[in-house]
């Protein structure tokens, strides 16, 4: 009976997690319409944490995710994207996490 409680609790805590990803998104949306900088960046950052601890609760650690990142931007770099044509958005993320690592 003490599993159950705790497979249900874990999977109580991932179902907020999803249904706070989905809040954090509305509130960037929000904040882009009519919001200063310090709402937006507010918004982005409660995205990050809740992604990051999203994914430790599904056994998949920061560092892990990371490095996850960076090969989908790497694979990305070798396409034809056009942030990182106009911007170089991609590239710059790329080297920033990859500094991190290491």
């Amino acid at each position: 009976m003490i599993g159950d409680a705790g497979s249900a609790r874990k999977l109580m805590a991932i179902e907020w997690l999803k249904a706070e990803l989905l809040s954090e998104e509305g509130d960037l949306f929000r904040a882009l319409i009519n919001g200063p900088e310090d709402r937006v960046r507010d918004a982005l950052s409660g995205i990050l944490i809740t992604t990051y601890v999203l994914g430790m609760r599904l056994g998949i650690s920061p560092p892990r995710l990371e490095d996850r990142a960076i090969q989908r931007l790497n694979r990305s770099l070798t396409e034809d994207q056009e942030l990182e044509e106009w911007f170089g958005d991609l590239s710059r993320l790329a080297r920033y996490l990859s500094r991190r690592e290491g």
